[in-house]
């Protein structure tokens, strides 16, 4: 699982370089604007921001990844927001304004610091944390910031990888694997880890949220009109609707003659047939002789199957 903490630059950063959960800080956006970094890449887990906007942090958890959210928390000032959830480690990630080893991470490590790697220090041996990315590159000397007022530098070179897109036009619709990856991706994706309902509450009980959208589609496709049978005679009888006199009762309910059959089959549209496995008019009428008494008998005696 990639994880990495880094100030804001774009979203689209964010997906090159493949992230599983991104740590943001400097988000400077309110409360009520903070879900424009949710797309159909990432999703927001959790938030803080200022009143003030000249602050604050996030979490973007990948749509690939599937996991329940538990329990999410901020601070009110834009500095800290949280999110647990069951069989994951604890980390932590932010912009400390401070490196643990000057020797390595600073080109320049005769410059005077403050006391943050202190504090940090500190830190992370009450939590019993370690730097995962020094543990794995021990001897590594890669920067990623360039102070102006004390002419460090802190540089991180950065190659970007350009593939084609060859594999995705040929296959893309094909019944291959990558089509099967792309429809579990989409069913990744309309999958519902957590709702909010009408009153306020967060659930994320599968069956709590399945009886949720039950309930929404139930009362948003209901009927408001009483289907009771004293309500509809009452509204029928109500309407001054046209009858058929009886000679054109007589003459709907008649009998089909063999002329009437021919006559309608010549009105009917030439090259059109009735789906695609139809037969066309024309077949009915360069054959007419031999169907019309089959299909007279099968309009007048046979029964439908619907």
């Amino acid at each position: 699982m990639l994880i990495q903490s880094l100030n804001i630059l774009s979203l689209n950063y964010i997906y090159r370089k493949k992230e599983d959960i991104a740590l943001i800080q400097e988000t400077h956006l309110k409360q009520c604007d903070v879900a424009r970094f949710q797309n159909k890449n990432y999703r927001l887990i959790a938030s803080s921001c200022a009143l003030n906007k000249t602050k604050g942090v996030c979490i973007l958890l990948n749509q690939k990844i599937s996991c329940n959210v538990n329990i999410i928390g901020n601070d009110e000032n834009g500095r800290l927001a949280f999110a647990q959830q069951n069989d994951f480690s604890l980390v932590v990630g932010g912009d400390f304004n401070a490196v643990l080893n000057p020797s390595l991470d600073k080109s320049n490590s005769h410059v005077i610091g403050n006391s943050s790697p202190t504090l940090l220090k500190s830190l992370l041996k009450d939590l019993n944390l370690v730097d995962i990315w020094r543990i794995q590159n021990t001897t590594a000397r890669d920067y990623t910031f360039f102070s102006n007022r004390h002419k460090t530098l802190d540089f991180l070179v950065e190659f970007i990888w350009h593939r084609t897109r060859q594999k995705y036009y040929f296959e893309a619709e094909r019944p291959s694997h990558l089509l099967a990856l792309m429809l579990k991706e989409c069913e990744t994706k309309a999958h519902f880890l957590a709702i909010n309902t009408p009153e306020g509450k967060i659930i994320t009980n599968p069956q709590v949220i399945n009886n949720t959208f039950l309930t929404f589609y139930e009362n948003l496709y209901k009927s408001e009109i009483s289907d009771d049978d004293a309500t509809s005679k009452h509204f029928l009888d109500k309407l001054e609707l046209p009858c058929l006199k009886q000679t054109d009762q007589d003459d709907l309910e008649a009998a089909l003659e063999l002329d009437e059959l021919h006559r309608a089959a010549k009105c009917l549209n030439k090259g059109k047939s009735p789906g695609l496995d139809g037969l066309p008019p024309e077949l009915y009428l360069e054959l007419w002789d031999m169907v019309v008494i089959t299909h007279h008998l099968t309009l007048e005696k046979g029964k439908r199957s619907f």
